[in-house]
């Protein structure tokens, strides 16, 4: 216990037999928020040129990904730098449970094309203020560069947890920077 600790907080029964003033201790909980940030460019410049066969795979990858954790009774939400085929914007989907949401995610993701509108990292860091705290972040990319892992870390300090799913392989450097600060990567 230190001066200031709210009244309320004190833990009566272990301060009586200890013979001292004990505040209780909260663990963090863990939240069921997942939020897919997809990024569909293939190289660290967006603009270059697209590879519709590896944004396909993300894509797809992360359809199944939002299936899997809606029926796993998880609410979802989509970030993208994508651009959506019909509307020429980046769409997102607000976090929710239920068929609605899920619903609103895979047509997103039905209707996005190979382009990207902006960095992956400008575009996730931009959302940050959105994202539920202790959320699971699950980042579906073609390529874990390292600015997008920087992006990432920058998350993981906000007290996200962080699951990265590559196509490609990141470099051992970049695995390693984010494997040491508690970012998973597949």
């Amino acid at each position: 216990h230190r001066p200031g600790d709210p009244r309320k907080e004190i833990h009566w029964k272990i301060s009586a037999r200890l013979g001292a003033l004990q505040t209780k201790m909260y663990e963090p909980a863990t939240s069921l928020d997942a939020v897919f940030l997809l990024n569909v460019a293939t190289y660290d410049q967006y603009w270059i040129q697209a590879d519709p066969e590896a944004a396909e795979i993300v894509i797809s990858a992360t359809a199944e990904l939002i299936r899997l954790a809606a029926d796993g009774g998880r609410q979802v939400g989509l970030v993208t730098n994508g651009i959506d085929n019909i509307t020429h914007e980046r769409p997102r989907s607000a976090l929710g449970r239920g068929p609605r949401p899920l619903t609103r995610s895979l047509e997103i993701l039905a209707r996005l094309g190979p382009y990207a509108s902006h960095s992956p990292e400008a575009v996730f860091l931009r959302e940050r203020g959105r994202l539920p705290w202790g959320a699971t972040l699950v980042c579906v990319t073609p390529v874990l560069g390292p600015h997008l892992a920087t992006a990432l870390l920058a998350l993981r300090r906000a007290q996200h947890r962080i699951l990265a799913v590559s196509i490609e392989a990141p470099d051992d450097a970049v695995r390693a920077r984010l494997l040491a600060t508690g970012v998973i990567v597949d």
